[in-house]
């Protein structure tokens, strides 16, 4: 990115956002949030730069060694070990995908790999993320306010939903999922109660860089448009990577994946392959947004069976079944024809796993396309005009449209 334009520049002391830097914010954070979720391969001299710089922010020498890791459980394997974590079974699948030269180098942190508790602030990995909460009070302070208020507050509020559903609630969080089931873990206990940090830390460190992203994006932002500040160079680092672990003498770093597929509104999608493969080899399936069984996406569409989409327990997954089979979905399924209209046509399947044993499907086209979507409606829905209403939450007297399809 080019150097800022004047007007698009922040003052210190200023007291407000115009409208020109407002925009300045939301296009510099978008293209950034871009490049964290792209898997193109990152410059790795580029990053090992910027992580040494890191290191000297925090007031600690960088490490000597830096090993880069192929996937999340590599790293998972290499912190996991040392601990003797026997219940973490990925450490010994993934023992012989590391290096041997990073077993080696492990062994010299074993002592700081055993501090990976972020609450005591003595691991040198704490200490440099410490920088992005110093640096925060350094962008509060150039305004004179404190508690992100005036440009600040207005900044964060123009860039949180760029920020967050992206990168975290749809890349980040679905990663480390998929990561905790690899791993084997039941993670609902961590998820309800919050306990996941004190359970273990290894985990989270494959995909630090997405949970990490959205605050060091800002303040990466800040350290362009209003002064340098001691994260830059930990939010340059972090944008060329998917995960890492510092330790006083070496520091473990995970590529990004080699795919990572999103659909338009950036959920988790692939309707060819993996959403996420790591050079590794590992990854997971994702149909816009829901992690699904291999068999959901690989499976020909003209040949998902009846057996298939009634053996299936997951009733989003079976959504996917029925989203690809398209319009022959309710002939596979052996449908009933109940009622027709001008708005669409009622059809019941006979489903014997399921709590109410039939389903009663309204039959739309989408006049703009023309491509034909079948509707779960009550199955005490009698005709197709009263099934279209229903859909959108009208009975068949409120929905009057002025145009029919």
């Amino acid at each position: 990115m080019g150097r800022p334009k004047r007007r698009a520049r922040l003052a210190w002391g200023q007291s407000d956002a115009t409208p020109e830097q407002l925009e300045a914010a939301v296009r510099f954070v978008s293209e950034h949030v871009r490049f964290q979720v792209s898997p193109q391969p990152a410059d790795e001299e580029a990053a090992e730069m910027s992580l040494r710089e890191a290191y000297i922010a925090a007031g600690v020498d960088p490490p000597g060694h830096i090993h880069w890791l192929d996937g999340p459980l590599e790293l998972v394997a290499l912190l996991a070990a040392p601990r003797n974590i026997g219940w973490l079974d990925v450490a010994d699948e993934y023992r012989e995908r590391v290096p041997h030269c990073a077993w080696d180098d492990a062994a010299l942190d074993r002592d700081e790999i055993g501090l990976l508790d972020h609450r005591t602030g003595e691991s040198i990995d704490y200490r440099i993320r410490m920088v992005q909460t110093l640096a925060m009070r350094h962008v509060d302070a150039a305004f004179g306010v404190t508690g992100r208020d005036g440009v600040s507050r207005a900044i964060w509020r123009q860039v949180e939903d760029i920020l967050w559903e992206p990168l975290q609630a749809l890349v980040g969080d679905r990663i480390w999922r998929e990561l905790c089931a690899a791993a084997g873990w039941s993670i609902s206990r961590w998820l309800r109660e919050g306990e996941w940090f004190g359970a273990d830390y290894s985990l989270w460190h494959g995909i630090s860089a997405y949970d990490d992203a959205p605050g060091l994006i800002v303040l990466r932002y800040f350290d362009i448009y209003l002064a340098p500040n001691q994260a830059g160079p930990l939010a340059r680092f972090n944008e060329l990577v998917s995960g890492y672990w510092l330790g006083k003498a070496v520091a473990f770093v995970v590529r990004k994946p080699r795919i990572l597929a999103r659909d338009e509104q950036g959920r988790l999608h692939n309707a060819q392959g993996r959403a996420v493969e790591y050079a590794d080899g590992w990854g997971f399936w994702a149909w816009h947004g829901l992690r699904v069984p291999e068999r959901a996406i690989t499976t020909p569409a003209e040949q998902l069976t009846r057996e298939e989409f009634l053996h299936e327990p997951n009733l989003e997954v079976r959504r996917v079944f029925q989203e690809r089979m398209g319009e022959r979905f309710l002939w596979t399924l052996g449908a009933h024809f109940v009622n027709g209209g001008p708005r669409g046509i009622l059809y019941e399947v006979d489903l014997p796993d399921d709590p109410e044993r039939v389903a009663r499907y309204v039959q739309v086209a989408d006049p703009s396309t023309e491509r034909i979507y079948y509707l779960r409606v009550p199955r005490q829905v009698a005709t197709a005009d009263e099934a279209v209403a229903w859909t959108f939450g009208m009975t068949v007297d409120e929905y009057q449209p002025t145009q029919e399809s």
